[in-house]
């Protein structure tokens, strides 16, 4: 699994600005949504969530995906998101 600065370089050079294109991208990264602390399904279709591997103790860096752009946060680690491996 990618670190946060290599998510952000794969995105940098496959010229991902959106959810549309990050789907379209040879990456084929989807809005997939993400699964909350209670287990509930949400944002389906209109974010994509992806885990790096920069982990902090409570927090992990995530690269996300919206219709308006593209960009990284540090949510709880409780909270599921999708996982992209990437062959070096």
């Amino acid at each position: 699994m990618p670190t946060g600065a290599e998510q952000t370089t794969l995105v940098g050079n496959a010229s991902i600005t959106d959810y549309t294109n990050a789907a379209s991208s040879n990456l084929a990264f989807t809005a997939a949504g993400d699964r909350f602390r209670t287990g509930a399904l949400i944002n389906q279709a209109l974010v994509g969530y992806y885990w790096s591997s920069t982990v902090g103790v409570t927090h992990t860096e995530i690269r996300y995906f919206t219709d308006v752009g593209t960009s990284v946060s540090t949510p709880a680690r409780a909270i599921g998101f999708s996982v992209r491996c990437l062959k070096d």
